[in-house]
């Protein structure tokens, strides 16, 4: 797929494999759906090649000889990036290994996908949005049978965190582990407690506070 005039971009499927999509150096805000039949997803529950020639998500993946990457690196000049899919889509994972920073962007949804045993995609991001303002999670439950690529990031390695960020909110359905994990990860990502909101459901949030002072 290929639209270099391209200014605002919206994608919703619900079945097939996820596009090879060409740069759009005009892109100002996107949106990014995969709902639940699509066949990109790994049948032994990895994120990266399971090497299983039986498998066809993983032995039909195809990966263009530019970048590497298949999607996202078609979104990259986005300054709003709105992304969901369910946790085993792994061409979002896949493709972060090889797609370069998003220097533009200054919103960011993140919706269930990112929610992987080690939250790799969700740090990913924080290294490389220079500019973000704000950061929306939407969350899911871990799934505890996705299997780490190699290289994955350390949840709790410092990086340089969005000097500009102003607030990061975090809708879930009620504070478990996951969300206690993100919470930790954010803040030794540089993103202080205070900017960070939880909203349950849409019923009622609070702001979270740090004690230790």
């Amino acid at each position: 797929m290929s639209f270099p005039s391209l200014v605002s971009f919206e994608f919703i499927t619900n079945f097939g494999r996820a596009p090879m999509l060409e740069r759009m150096p005009h892109l100002e805000a996107a949106k990014v759906r995969f709902n639940h039949r699509y066949d990109d997803r790994c049948k032994n529950g990895r994120l990266d090649d399971c090497g299983d020639a039986a498998c066809g998500g993983c032995f039909y993946y195809y990966v263009p000889d530019d970048s590497g990457s298949v999607f996202l690196h078609g979104l990259a000049e986005a300054t709003y990036l709105n992304l969901s899919a369910y946790p085993d889509l792994y061409v979002f994972s896949r493709d972060l290994e090889w797609c370069p920073a998003f220097n533009k962007l200054k919103t960011l949804v993140l919706s269930k996908w990112f929610v992987s045993t080690d939250l790799s995609a969700l740090i990913w991001f924080l290294h490389h949005t220079p500019l973000l303002e704000k950061l929306t999670l939407r969350m899911s439950k871990a799934h505890k049978t996705l299997m780490k690529t190699e290289g994955s990031y350390n949840p709790l390695e410092k990086s340089i965190a969005p000097r500009h960020l102003q607030n990061a909110e975090i809708i879930c359905k009620d504070v478990d582990g996951i969300v206690l994990k993100v919470l930790k990860v954010l803040n030794a990502n540089g993103i202080p407690l205070e900017k960070i909101r939880i909203q349950f459901s849409d019923r009622y949030n609070f702001v979270c506070t740090d004690n230790s002072k």
